[in-house]
C-alpha cells in the first residue's frame, strides 16, 4: 500500500504511477492506482490502468474484473469490449461474448 498519498495531488500520484510502469515496477504501479481508485472509484481511466497493470503482472482474472467494471461504468464501448474479449480469450473463455 502506498504511503503519503493523502498529501499528494492526484496528478502527482499519476506521475508516480507512470514512473513505476516505466521502471517496470508493476507492483508499485498497482498500489498507486489502487489507492487512487479508493479515492476516485468511478474514474474509468483508473480501471483501465489497473487492468493493464494486472495484465502485465499475469493476473488475468483480476484484469478482466477491472474491465468488467469499466463496462459497468462506461457501457458498451468498442475498444473496451475488444480488450475485455482479448482477456477472455487468454483466460480460455469465449471472447465472442463481447463482440
Amino acid at each position: 500500500m502506498e504511503t503519503g498519498a493523502a498529501r499528494e495531488s492526484p496528478g502527482a500520484r499519476m506521475q508516480r504511477f507512470h514512473q513505476a510502469l516505466a521502471a517496470g515496477d508493476h507492483e508499485a504501479a498497482l498500489g498507486i492506482v489502487d489507492a487512487l481508485l479508493a479515492d476516485f472509484p468511478t474514474q474509468v481511466p483508473l480501471y483501465l490502468h489497473r487492468a493493464r497493470t494486472l495484465h502485465a503482472l499475469g493476473r488475468l482474472p483480476e484484469a478482466r474484473a477491472a474491465m468488467d467494471r469499466v463496462v459497468e461504468l462506461r457501457g458498451e464501448h468498442g475498444p473496451t469490449l475488444l480488450y475485455r474479449a482479448e482477456l477472455r480469450a487468454l483466460l480460455g473463455e469465449d471472447p465472442e461474448q463481447d463482440l
